[in-house]
């Protein structure tokens, strides 16, 4: 008949088993959470990295200097990986992802405050045609088409323009083809070089429309040589 004490060291040499079980689960976990940690943050680096290269294409100006703590990322990444193909300890992981996280979260941080400053300096440079100025030309037989496909393209840029950088590929991909068509539609719709028709077209596209003033000699010719002169009446402003 098996003894109570034996019944207790068969307890106990399960009991060793299931200890040593949720101590390899502990440690899986750690392992499981630290490359999703460290997947997350190459994501982060990658996605401020790609951009800074694309918009270095731009020009010498958008180039931006290397991010802090570069070198010293680099360093404790080398330092890790010789940890992990020698023997690494389960019990030690932890920390050590703690303390390459940290190294790499402050790399980041600097890209993406580069890539920030960048695509506000990027932009900043476009000069993208106030859509006010071909109003005039909405329903127009011959450039209609091209003004409403310029309302759309401007709604689609200033909505990529909102973001903090664009991070996708696609999103680059979008915003180099919208400032071809831009370049596109501006050719193909009539020139728009005297500033005091600017002026004009842009005031009288606004719900108060343009004083009676602006409504100059030469702001007139302009209208009759594009035969718009029909599209614009005078109204009284009722005090």
């Amino acid at each position: 008949m098996t003894t109570v004490i034996e019944k207790a060291k068969q307890i106990g040499v399960i009991s060793a088993r299931v200890l040593e079980r949720d101590r390899e689960l502990q440690q899986a976990g750690v392992w499981v959470q630290g490359e999703a940690k460290i997947r997350e943050l190459i994501t982060q680096f990658a996605e401020a990295t790609a951009f800074l290269q694309w918009v270095a294409s731009k020009g010498p100006d958008f180039a931006p200097a290397p991010p802090a703590g570069l070198d010293r990322a680099k360093k404790s990444t080398n330092e890790y990986l010789t940890y992990l193909s020698d023997r690494p300890d389960p019990d030690k992981a932890h920390q050590q992802i703690s303390n390459l996280s940290k190294l790499l979260e402050v790399v980041i941080k600097s890209q993406r405050d580069a890539a920030r400053l960048s695509w506000e300096s990027y932009t900043a440079s476009i000069k993208w045609e106030n859509v006010d100025i071909y109003a005039a030309f909405k329903n127009d037989d011959t450039h209609g088409g091209s003004f409403l496909d310029l309302v759309n393209s401007t709604r689609d840029y200033h909505l990529l323009r909102s973001e903090e950088f664009l991070k996708q590929e696609q999103q680059r991909l979008e915003f180099d083809g919208l400032l071809q068509t831009h370049d596109r539609l501006i050719q193909s719709l009539p020139p728009m070089p005297d500033e005091e028709v600017r002026n004009f077209l842009v005031a009288a596209a606004s719900s108060a429309g343009a004083p009676l003033g602006n409504l100059t000699e030469n702001v007139l010719s302009w209208l009759k040589d594009h035969r718009l002169t029909a599209k614009y009446s005078a109204r009284r402003r009722e005090s």
